[in-house]
């Protein structure tokens, strides 16, 4: 099982410039893109504000690290008729081993998600890529 969190980056911009209703309609359009790229067995929720989780069952990391980069190029790619301005992602993912907690599992995503940002937003860090920076 692997666990994607992503961030819209800079999502404040977009309330402060157009609006929190725009916002709002932002939110669902990018959900609504991400929830056409994931399969039917996969869970993809809100977890607050502009961050969302992906969880990704019988997925191996490198097959994950493929449908986060998709996810991520799919909101690059997004036209203005869909969203006011251009808009990134970043996303941190981790592969659950079996000394994973699903607490420990977040916590290595949400990691990797920072060091995505931190490191200029708009990528996919694997809490493997974190570790060994």
């Amino acid at each position: 099982m692997c666990l994607a969190i992503f961030d819209i980056d800079l999502f404040k911009s977009v309330n402060d410039e157009f609006g929190h209703d725009v916002g709002d309609e932002v939110l669902r359009t990018i959900s609504s893109v991400v929830s056409s790229l994931l399969r039917e067995t996969d869970i993809f929720c809100r977890i607050g504000g502009e961050e969302f989780a992906i969880v990704m069952p019988e997925t191996e990391l490198k097959d994950a690290r493929v449908v986060s980069e998709r996810l991520r190029k799919s909101v690059a790619e997004l036209s203005e008729e869909l969203v006011p301005k251009p808009l990134t992602v970043s996303v941190g993912l981790s592969h659950m081993t079996r000394w994973d907690s699903n607490k420990s599992l977040f916590k290595k995503s949400d990691k990797a998600l920072y060091q995505a940002k931190d490191s200029g937003r708009n990528q996919v860090i694997t809490a493997e890529d974190e570790q060994s920076s």
